[in-house]
């Protein structure tokens, strides 16, 4: 058994129930309106400008996004996404016609002052479902979630009280690959109902 698998097993009978609301908030996030978008974020103000006029000029997004210093995160954000730090993103996505940008927005990231573009690929209308016919598939993909959120909190927790000097350094590479990819898959878990938190970076080409 590895490691991800003995974690999942722990986590059995471990998980709080869902709830009535997360249910319903779930449904939105899965079937409910959406956007898909490219977002560009900067260390200055000036950068961004600059990449944002070049790419209005016809030069390759990620060319001129790369040649500024900057990144893009590909996201499709759900209209009941509620994190406070897409929250800006997310309004101005929704504001934006398919394949526009926005004006530059400043924001305080956890890295510090960062300034964003977001390029509007397109919008996805809501489907037509009914919550009580996918209640099974909203049921599911909220208890992967919490799952992987309680996996990826016991590895940390892990890390953080214990001290584990791996002298091997291919065993140590095996245990590091372990933390990211459970990294990852609590962000893969999560947007499924909450799409936006899960939102992967694509290098600049």
């Amino acid at each position: 058994m590895n490691v991800q698998a003995g974690l999942r097993a722990l986590s059995a009978g471990r998980l709080p129930a869902t709830t009535d609301t997360e249910r319903t908030e779930g449904f939105k996030a899965l079937y409910g309106p959406k956007v898909k978008i490219q977002v560009m974020t900067f260390k200055t103000m000036e950068d961004a400008v600059g990449a944002k006029n070049d790419i209005a000029g016809g030069k390759d997004m990620y060319r001129a996004t790369q040649e500024k210093g900057g990144q893009i995160q590909s996201m499709t954000i759900s209209e009941n996404a509620d994190q406070e730090e897409l929250k800006k993103i997310k309004e101005s996505a929704f504001a934006l016609e398919a394949k526009k940008m926005s004006a530059v927005i400043s924001q305080n990231l956890p890295q510090g002052a960062m300034y964003q573009v977001v390029y509007l690929e397109e919008k996805v209308a809501a489907q037509n479902v009914k919550e009580a016919d996918v209640k099974d598939k909203v049921e599911k993909a909220l208890i992967n979630i919490k799952e992987q959120n309680w996996m990826t909190a016991k590895l940390r927790q892990l890390q953080q009280n214990v001290r584990v000097e791996i002298k091997d350094p291919v065993l140590s590479q095996q245990y590091e690959a372990v933390y990211k990819n459970q990294q990852a898959a609590t962000q893969a878990a999560t947007q499924a109902t909450q799409p936006a938190a899960g939102a992967a970076t694509k290098p600049a080409k």
